[in-house]
């Protein structure tokens, strides 16, 4: 059986529980960014970050690339800076440091974000990703749904094989199947031949 995770195993609802600044930068700026991207689009995620940022206000933008699930980053310029939001794994690539923090708070089931700043105005088409500079990583948790483990031990108990998929952090998902008991082996599909 096939499983997405968000909202079968987990609420569906996400909670912002952390802005983890990477460098040292401005917090009240970094807020300001994450809720402006965050503001654009409705999204599990975008909302829970609105309400979590309910006190920032949503910046002046000049330019703007939505968020696409193929890409997994969105990108804004606020005040003549250009700033990319997305999942750690693409944006931090050139970053081992901070992207193998990232991975250690996906270890905990968390779903997380990183802010990066580019000197490059981004284009949907590709950014070249050692040209940023890391900001901060946004942490989100969900709720694990209270009878998730009983019922995936139940399918379990019966033979039946469950695989769970993601468009989050394989690491996250990996995490989070593990908390329900699931012997969670977990593989990047971007990784699928073509």
């Amino acid at each position: 059986i096939l499983l997405d995770k968000t909202g079968t195993i987990t609420m569906g609802t996400m909670k912002l529980t952390d802005i983890e600044l990477i460098t040292k930068v401005d917090v009240d700026t970094v807020k300001r960014v994450i809720k402006t991207i965050a503001s654009r689009a409705s999204s599990p995620t975008n909302d829970a970050l609105v309400v979590g940022l309910r006190s920032a206000k949503p910046a002046e933008f000049t330019y703007e690339v939505a968020f696409s699930s193929a890409r997994k980053w969105s990108a804004m310029q606020i005040d003549k800076i250009n700033y990319i939001m997305g999942a750690p794994e693409i944006v931090l690539a050139e970053y081992p440091d901070a992207l193998k923090r990232a991975q250690e708070v996906a270890a905990e089931g968390k779903r997380v974000l990183a802010l990066v700043r580019s000197d490059l105005i981004p284009r949907a088409a590709g950014v070249n990703f050692k040209r940023v500079k890391p900001l901060a990583l946004v942490v989100l948790s969900e709720q694990i749904r209270p009878n998730a483990k009983k019922t995936l031990n139940y399918f379990t108990s019966q033979g039946v094989d469950i695989k769970v998929i993601s468009g989050d952090s394989p690491v996250t998902v990996g995490a989070v199947a593990k908390s329900v008991g699931l012997d969670a082996k977990t593989f990047d599909a971007r990784k699928l031949p073509d």
